[in-house]
């Protein structure tokens, strides 16, 4: 039983310092900006190109797992924005993540009813989602400048 009990005490505490660790990399990874480039035009949609420069300030490179959440026009998502592979984050560097979307036609026509419903014209293009470094979640929230992509 000491055995055991010595196991879950050495799991606990490896998990404990896991956590903490991953959570003080992932307070010195920062998104510095993100900018959108539209692409080309197709029957489904139009394409667009996300980059997120991502800010190391840490002295070790970091694998980013992924990102998942959509590009935003005002409250309406317009486009999801999706990354399954995994990215290294240079250290004490910027590196820029480029993440392939498209704004479908028939969610783009459903965001411009919304928009001319609620009569909020001039808002900003946003990318909201969520980081995956190991076991955390990094959220994002910022506005994508389409004239410095």
């Amino acid at each position: 039983m000491k055995g055991v009990l010595t196991w879950i005490g050495a799991i606990a505490v490896g998990y404990v310092l896991f956590n903490s660790i991953a959570r003080s990399v992932a307070n010195n990874l920062s998104l510095v900006k993100a900018t959108v480039k539209v692409g080309s035009l197709s029957f489904s949609g139009i394409s667009l190109k996300v980059n997120l420069h991502i800010k190391n300030n840490t002295a070790l490179a970091i694998p980013v797992d992924g990102f998942s959440g959509f590009v935003h026009y005002g409250i309406n998502p317009i486009a999801p924005v999706d990354i399954r592979k995994s990215y290294v984050i240079q250290p004490q560097a910027i590196s820029i993540i480029t993440i392939d979307s498209l704004i479908e036609f028939s969610k783009l026509s459903t965001a411009i009813s919304d928009i001319i419903k609620s009569g909020e014209y001039l808002n900003a293009l946003k990318l909201k989602g969520q980081l995956a470094y190991e076991s955390i979640s990094i959220p994002i929230d910022i506005n994508l400048n389409p004239f410095n992509a």
